[in-house]
């Protein structure tokens, strides 16, 4: 069976189905169903834990298991390192990978016919496959599936107790994977965005990395001076300013209202009178690189597409760009070390608004851009297989294989930061790794942005309702029309407005 994966299937929200058959939809929770349960067993100390008993090939009538996953981004590495550990694991079984580059609208189909066991890739539509019957439901054979035992006996805890799955997921892992109290998926990854930066340019011209927006003001005009260009970006892949201005909104917004607009139950979250954070945070986007754009970005970059901004910040074209988790990872480890650079991450600047804990201190949060990848199990498939597999990378030595051949990305498990950061030289090749895996320590929050409220899942609605415009600022920029931070979100507040009675119907939720 050869798999083809999926990526961007239109959602149809199974809550709709719920309301046809007279059940209504409440959403007070945020990013996920508020009547499920998503609390999680301590795992802050693993002394004392007891690994569970593993099947053997014995135990499966089918012993060949047979895995589709997206050709691009992390690797192959990784999944084949994983094939190789687990065959050895469970001698008599057999593992079949497939590298796929072509998954655009092919998964219901196969899933429908003959499907491979288990599919990686990011933007599949699992709600709605999930809710057709096509994936199979994970919440007890693998959610609820005991991988620890942990004896410490404690004072709090007098009795062994059960480490299960869902307990060593991260909590944005665990929560972008329910919908409506059943898990479809695991998320593959975690990760964060930030800015990457010529880490070997800056130490050659003595530039400190910025930790507040001021910093980031001052520097770009530093390097601006210096006779260097500050940015670099993809002017056809707008998407990643979001790492920056994600990040500014849910440091001006605090993690419940971040979370509030994500709940989707108050139309005026999209009014900027009422929920001025996402708009705040935009502006100062606007301001420093909209505004700015002749000096602090590089000329013509409107044109440039990925690969091309890629090549061009290899040669020292430009300081830094704004970067996704897997930022390191397209750029290539052959590439960089031919440019003979180190790459590191600026976690994203705080702005003045930022919030601070109670000693005074900015709290660290960060928007989870890698929060879409995601693992499925087919319901035609070779299900209990598959769940084994899934058991077995959640061990903490499994776990391991990932980041030992990524560059700063974890898989969306909970991991013993300080020990990775102890073991630099197996798990830190560049500094930008050794940053991530800091950064992903260091956060007191953390959001993939995801929402199961049907309105969002059907792409009725989202954080921008039109679009995100960053090109169109740019472009417009001066002209009669300029596209600006007040016409963004007038307009999307006047779309939201004006449809939300609609949307809340097609997705079949109460008014």
């Amino acid at each position: 069976m050869k798999g083809k994966l999926f990526k961007g299937i239109a959602a149809v929200g199974l809550c709709a189905a719920m309301a046809l058959g007279g059940a209504g939809c409440n959403w007070t929770q945020g990013d996920y169903d508020p009547d499920v349960d998503l609390g999680q067993n301590d795992t802050s100390d693993r002394s004392g834990w007891v690994l569970r008993e593993r099947k053997s090939a014995d135990d499966f009538s089918d012993k060949i298991l047979n895995i589709t996953y997206f050709n691009g981004g992390y690797g192959s590495e990784w999944i084949e390192e994983m094939k190789s550990e687990f065959e050895k694991d469970y001698p008599g079984v057999t593992v079949r990978l497939t590298a796929s580059d072509d998954i655009n609208g092919t998964l219901k189909v196969e899933l429908e016919n003959s499907p491979e066991d288990i599919y990686i890739s990011h933007d599949i539509a699992w709600e709605t496959l999930g809710g057709q019957g096509l994936l199979a439901d994970l919440t007890e054979s693998l959610y609820g599936a005991q991988i620890y035992t942990d004896t410490k006996n404690t004072e709090e805890t007098e009795d062994d107790v059960s480490i299960r799955f869902r307990d060593l997921l991260t909590p944005s892992s665990l929560s972008s994977s329910v919908y409506y109290g059943k898990f479809y998926k695991v998320a593959q990854v975690q990760g964060a965005g930030g800015i990457i930066y010529n880490k070997t340019m800056f130490e050659k011209n003595g530039w400190q990395v910025p930790k507040t927006y001021a910093q980031l003001e001052a520097l770009c005009e530093t390097i601006y001076q210096a006779g260097e260009v500050p940015f670099l970006v993809a002017g056809t892949e707008g998407y990643l300013w979001d790492s920056l201005v994600y990040d500014w909104w849910i440091q001006i917004a605090g993690e419940e209202e971040f979370l509030r607009l994500f709940e989707g139950n108050v139309k005026t979250c999209w009014n900027p009178a009422v929920y001025p954070h996402h708009k705040k945070a935009y502006e100062y986007w606007y301001n420093l690189f909209v505004k700015n754009q002749n000096k602090y970005l590089y000329p013509q970059f409107e044109g440039i597409n990925n690969i091309m901004a890629n090549q061009a910040f290899l040669n020292g074209m430009a300081a830094m760009m704004p970067a996704t988790a897997w930022a390191v990872n397209e750029l290539g480890s052959e590439m960089i070390d031919e440019a003979k650079i180190d790459v590191g991450l600026i976690p994203t600047p705080y702005v003045p608004e930022a919030k601070k804990d109670e000693e005074g201190n900015f709290i660290r949060v960060c928007y989870d851009v890698a929060g879409r990848d995601s693992i499925v199990v087919a319901e035609r498939g070779n299900k209990d297989l598959a769940v084994e597999f899934l058991k077995w990378m959640s061990e903490t030595e499994n776990t391991l294989i990932f980041p030992k051949n990524v560059s700063g990305m974890l898989l969306g498990f909970k991991y013993e930061i300080p020990q990775l950061l102890k073991d630099k030289d197996t798990y830190c090749k560049y500094s930008w790794d050794e940053d991530m895996i800091t950064l992903l320590g260091e956060a007191k929050f953390r959001s993939t942005g995801y929402s199961a409220n049907p309105m969002f899942v059907q792409k009725l609605v989202s954080a921008y309702p039109l679009e995100n415009f960053y090109l169109r600022c740019f472009t417009t920029f001066g002209k009669p029309g300029a596209v600006t931070p007040d016409s963004i979100f007038e307009q999307a507040w006047n779309q939201v407005d004006a449809k939300w009675s609609d949307w809340r119907f097609q997705a079949g939720l109460k008014d």
